[in-house]
């Protein structure tokens, strides 16, 4: 196991953006837990709701919570995104607004952070709608594959097609049957995943601690493979 260095893609830290952190107060304190953790890459990733209500603010939100990150120095290298919400009905707007950058890719790169309805059972659309990026030349990367209804084959289909698989650490212990830590180990297993990320939300709540989960998966699983998912390169 190698200590710290890791890279988090999915975090909603910037504040007043979306269901994320409540304040800025609370924002640095999910950085500073993270630093902890050894994360010291993260990509902010507000939902794609927010760009359409309050785009100039968050963005301005973004660069003052980098500013005070910076400032104080908490020691975090801090990057835009953005958790794209794909509704197969509204692709061509969704599509001509990640085009546009309204919706911010990953740290300006051609990844992009993909979530589905959730309950969403469509897959033909869901598809459809990944086809369609990855035909641009866009990467998707599934937020939190292991939460929707589709089969760990159906969501090895489009990793097939051109996407990449995100877990999140707070679903990869196993709990009973727990459905969701169940698909996660199989595509664990099956060295399907390219990312675990904390999706945390709050420093009360959903919070960036990875620790218990890291052990889990060092004593699981191939060092290599999980350095390679939790330490993943900053995106150029």
């Amino acid at each position: 196991m190698i200590e710290g260095g890791y890279t988090d893609i999915h975090m909603h830290v910037i504040p007043y953006a979306d269901d994320g952190a409540e304040d800025f107060d609370d924002a640095l304190a999910m950085l500073r837990m993270a630093y902890e953790e050894g994360i010291r890459n993260v990509i902010a990733t507000p939902h794609s709701a927010g760009f359409d209500r309050w785009r100039n603010d968050i963005r301005k939100n973004y660069e003052l919570l980098k500013e005070k990150a910076e400032d104080e120095p908490i020691g975090i290298n801090l990057m835009l995104g953005s958790e794209i919400r794909i509704f197969p009905d509204e692709m061509g707007k969704i599509f001509k607004n990640i085009k546009k950058g309204k919706y911010p890719t990953l740290n300006g790169t051609n990844k992009l952070l993909a979530e589905f309805q959730p309950g969403e059972r469509d897959f033909d659309d869901v598809a459809k709608c990944m086809h369609m990026l990855t035909d641009s030349g866009y990467v998707p990367i599934i937020a939190h594959a292991e939460r929707y209804q589709f089969s760990v084959d159906q969501i090895y289909e489009l990793k097939e097609r051109g996407c990449l698989i995100q877990i999140n650490y707070a679903d990869v212990i196993p709990i009973g049957d727990h459905p969701m830590p169940k698909k996660a180990n199989i595509m664990l297993r099956d060295k399907m995943v390219s990312f675990i990320a904390t999706d945390a939300h709050r420093s009360t709540r959903r919070t960036p601690h990875i620790g218990v989960a890291l052990k889990y998966l060092y004593n699981t699983y191939n060092d290599v493979y999980i350095d390679k998912i939790v330490r993943t390169e900053i995106m150029e």
